[in-house]
């Protein structure tokens, strides 16, 4: 049966919704109506809500949003959203990453009378949702403290350390009090927590690994005492994302471990995990 071109009522009924792959015939398809997919591109998954997706009326809603995607080498610092700019995430064996900066618009009759190729849970969608917005509300912190940590990281032991197990956390999250311009001779007093998933938090062997690497983390924040960095005492802790509360939410910003972010845009308020 040949749509009208209001009716998109198939798009529904073969099952498009958010978190959806196209087949690697249709991410051609795509590639030869639109000029800006690159040819290199193997994946195309989209990203539009569900209910833009299944809009049974063309008029209302001509495009749908994809985004890009490529089956990449495991890296923790892309995982539970840690990164602003790339989002990993398993499927099937394979880890997947999305480029926020490979988002594409494209004519929603393109999905009519095609099937998707694979879909993503809920729960995934949700979090890519949650990762794909902080590009239009994250925060950051003083100019002065962003100078002050940046040896922590010209140093790149901490991001070679979270690309190997920053799969076990949600993120890592601070608090440094008033955020502020500090003069010269002030000084930052900070709160370090690690959030790790409930999964990995519940399971021993995993919590203590957690353990090892947020200590590794605390000796390393502890090295910026010459700049004016000091930790609070008693403070810095292992917590499940279950136990983080809504009042923690109002004090605590996400630290992103992500090469050029910290140049000044990579801090992010805090999430809930759920």
């Amino acid at each position: 049966m040949k749509l009208s071109t209001e009716d998109a009522s198939d798009i529904k009924d073969r099952g498009w919704r958010q978190g959806a792959f196209l087949s690697p015939e249709l991410v051609n398809k795509v590639k030869s109506s639109n000029d800006l997919v690159p040819d290199s591109l193997e994946h195309l998954m989209i990203l539009s809500h569900d209910c833009d997706v299944t809009n049974p009326n063309f008029k209302a809603e001509p495009t749908v949003e994809l985004i890009g995607a490529i089956i990449d080498e495991k890296d923790g610092n892309k995982q539970h959203g840690k990164s602003p700019r790339a989002y990993q995430f398993e499927y099937s064996g394979e880890y997947y990453t999305l480029n926020i900066h490979q988002r594409y618009f494209v004519g929603r009759q393109i999905l009519c009378h095609e099937d998707p190729h694979f879909q993503l849970n809920p729960r995934e969608c949700e979090k890519i949702q949650r990762w794909a917005a902080r590009r239009y509300f994250r925060q950051g912190f003083p100019d002065e403290f962003n100078c002050r940590i940046q040896p922590l990281f010209d140093r790149g032991k901490i991001r070679k350390l979270m690309k190997k197990h920053g799969d076990l956390f949600y993120g890592i999250y601070i608090d440094i009090g008033d955020h502020v311009e500090m003069e010269p001779d002030e000084a930052y007093e900070i709160t370090v927590w690690a959030v790790m998933d409930d999964a990995s938090f519940d399971d021993e062997q995993k919590k203590k690994q957690g353990d090892d690497v947020f200590q590794t983390l605390l000796k390393e924040i502890d090295t910026l005492k010459e700049h004016k960095i000091f930790l609070r005492e008693g403070e810095n802790v292992l917590k499940a994302a279950y136990e983080v509360t809504l009042s923690d939410m109002d004090l605590l910003k996400r630290w992103d471990f992500d090469d050029l972010s910290f140049k000044g845009d990579n801090i992010n308020h805090l999430q809930h995990p759920y």
